[in-house]
């Protein structure tokens, strides 16, 4: 994680190529360390440009984690890896696979916290932006106001969450109105 950190992704790559056979014989494949492992190792294809291997891998860690998902901390895991495989669709140009992606990593954790709970607010934001690009502003401005109001309870007005949380929504009021409105 540390070569991550510093953007020398390369390096990252190689490190965790190396150890992924160590944490495979150690711990097996599906196990949630070797999980982890994997998708660093695909977050770091993300980020040296390899679209395709990113998403094979991300691919088969949530396909993992999905089977392991029986109790609370399986499906927080598993709504972590859908996340990072939204985002990758979502990069790659399909919405409507992101939208289901990020729709069942919020229902993961809804059901896991409650429908309350703080966590949900970057799951739903990811989701209308999602649903914007689809061109449903009714439905993102829904969550866009639920993420607000969590940032704003938790958070308070003035922290960056709130901000970019009030920012998104208007956004979203501007696109809905279309160019005539912003006349």
């Amino acid at each position: 994680r540390y070569y991550h950190t510093l953007h020398n992704y390369a390096r990252a790559r190689d490190l965790l190529t190396e150890a992924l056979p160590h944490a495979e014989s150690s711990w097996g494949r599906d196990h949630p360390n070797t999980l982890a492992l994997l998708s660093q190792l695909g977050l770091t294809a993300s980020r040296l440009g390899e679209p395709e291997q990113a998403r094979a891998i991300m691919e088969e860690v949530t396909d993992l984690a999905r089977q392991q998902a029986t109790d609370s901390t399986g499906q927080l895991r598993l709504a972590g890896f859908l996340n990072i495989l939204g985002s990758l669709n979502l990069l790659d140009g399909d919405a409507n696979a992101a939208r289901a992606l990020f729709e069942e990593s919020l229902l993961a954790v809804g059901n896991t916290l409650g429908p309350d709970h703080l966590a949900l607010a970057p799951l739903r934001n990811n989701l209308a932006c999602t649903l914007q690009d689809l061109g449903d502003y009714a439905a993102a401005e829904t969550y866009l106001r639920q993420t607000r109001d969590a940032y704003l309870q938790h958070m308070g007005p003035d922290h960056q969450r709130s901000v970019e949380a009030l920012a998104n929504l208007a956004l979203n009021t501007l696109l809905q109105s279309g160019p005539a409105a912003a006349r």
